[in-house]
């Protein structure tokens, strides 16, 4: 642990001014000698009585505040182990307040109060450092924000904690959670516009510029953009960040997420080739560790989705479909719901919907949640439309339907129905929660590779659904600006 490199230099220190001043022992040195060997050989209980004589200790807090503000977390966390949750809370709260304390000490409070579920207090907690730190409000991790604002349920007081870290000018330190921490944004950005805050909203535009995906958004939404004003060139923007997020994976290479995210980044940008290079690079170094040695391995099936969709982007369809193939009879638990639904669109593009339908075998239906389902029902509709089964067709256009009612786009375009796939976009248009949705829909980017005969006519279709004079007018009713980007967003 850091804390203990430190403090061995410490002890130096203090036992070479111990001798100078020929001092028959030096308690703080070896009070850190005694909570370090316990510590490290996993014993709390020894650990606790050096640890409690450091806690107020003036000459340890004067020579390194920081050292020693880690050995009062270190009591805490033994506290924890021996003495339970409550006792635990108690001490961080006291430590909270201690002389010596700095935001990191709200860092582990938090932590302790989202891990009992005490979700108000820690957002409470998050607010008051930011108020004594504004300064230091930086160091706060990102598990403590993210976590915090994600887990609290009232939208006032989330955004309201929001608005605090902007005006102290947090941001995220991992540029792959990025997109994460920008949505919340956009809804702050809109309240602030609302409210006339146009110092606060031209906080969160610029925390949000640098996001292509969030600035293409931004200026896709007429109330927050000028239409008469050219947005400004994006590419760069994504250049930036992909090499952001290389920086970010040549420091953390076993964080699988960030490498997700760069995948993305790069397809929207036609880095194919120097994207599958980077992922099979990964994926070989995973086959010969282990999964385990890697972070976030939920990931693992996204990733192998995004070499099959590389593959097939670079019109190597059938080695995309034997790595979608070799996935599904390899891979099991959670991601696998997604892989298998994007195998399935693989076959249907290709025209195997019955081989398609088949997979659906290798699907716990009991695992999947709302959105996994409306995405397996487009998936069927797809097949069934091609297959001209009209009846299961039916259903399962119906199944594909969200909370509002509104059925999938896709499905409507595989049967070849124009005037259907119109009125399901315009009616996304005209729904309130699906209104960045629709905004994305709406804007002219670059189409998506097209894989086969019928994933041309998919894409064309598409380009031809958006140029509809009653889809642009519904568009243009609800404030969007349709705008052109060098880009390919996935959309649909």
């Amino acid at each position: 642990m850091g804390q203990f490199a430190a403090a061995g230099a410490l002890i130096a220190a203090l036992s070479a001014s111990a001798a100078m001043a020929d001092a028959p022992a030096n308690n703080t040195a070896l009070n850190i000698m005694k909570s370090t060997a316990a510590v490290q050989a996993g014993k709390c209980d020894e650990a606790l009585p050096a640890l409690e004589a450091l806690w107020n200790d003036p000459e340890f807090q004067a020579a390194d505040p920081d050292t020693a503000e880690q050995f009062r977390f270190e009591r805490i966390l033994c506290t924890l182990t021996q003495n339970g949750a409550a006792a635990a809370m108690a001490l961080s709260a006291e430590n909270e307040h201690h002389a010596g304390a700095s935001i990191a000490s709200y860092d582990l409070h938090t932590f302790l109060l989202l891990s009992t579920k005490q979700i108000p207090a820690a957002a409470a907690n998050v607010e008051e450092a930011l108020t004594r730190f504004p300064d230091t409000a930086s160091k706060l991790a990102d598990m403590t924000v993210m976590a915090t604002l994600l887990a609290v349920q009232d939208e006032t007081t989330r955004y309201n904690l929001l608005n605090h870290l902007e005006r102290v000018r947090w941001q995220i330190h991992d540029p792959s959670a990025r997109l994460i921490i920008d949505t919340l944004r956009l809804h702050g950005l809109r309240a602030a516009v609302a409210a006339g805050d146009h110092g606060l909203a031209e906080l969160y535009r610029a925390d949000m510029a640098p996001d292509g995906y969030m600035y293409a958004l931004i200026e896709g939404d007429g109330r927050l953009t000028d239409a008469s004003v050219p947005a400004a060139p994006v590419q760069p923007v994504v250049r930036a960040q992909i090499n952001e997020v290389k920086a970010y994976i040549a420091s953390r290479p076993t964080d699988l997420l960030g490498l997700e995210y760069l995948i993305g980044l790069e397809r929207s940008d036609d880095d194919h080739e120097v994207a599958l290079v980077q992922l099979s690079g990964i994926l070989t170094l995973i086959a010969q560790n282990g999964l385990q040695k890697f972070e976030q391995p939920n990931a693992y099936p996204s990733l192998i989705a995004d070499k099959a969709q590389l593959l097939l982007d670079l019109q190597r369809a059938p080695e995309a479909l034997t790595v979608f193939k070799e996935g599904t009879e390899r891979m099991r638990g959670p991601g696998t719901i997604d892989f298998v639904i994007a195998y399935m669109n693989a076959l249907i593009d290709t025209g195997q919907e019955k081989d398609a339908l088949a997979l659906e075998s290798h699907i716990t239906l009991v695992a999947m949640n709302a959105s996994q389902k409306r995405a397996l029902a487009a998936t069927e509709a797809c097949a069934f439309a091609y297959m001209k089964d009209t009846a299961r067709y039916a259903l399962s256009l119906s199944a594909s339907a969200d909370a509002h009612g509104i059925a999938a786009i896709k499905p409507y375009l595989c049967a070849g129905d124009m005037d259907g796939a119109a009125a399901a976009l315009i009616a996304r248009i005209n729904d309130p929660a699906s209104r960045d949705q629709a905004i994305l829909l709406m804007q002219d980017v670059k189409p998506q590779v097209p894989h086969s005969v019928r994933d041309r006519d998919y894409v064309n279709a598409i380009a031809a659904l958006r140029k509809r004079p009653d889809v642009l007018a519904a568009a243009k009713a609800q404030d969007i600006v349709v705008r052109a980007w060098p880009l390919r967003f996935e959309q649909y």
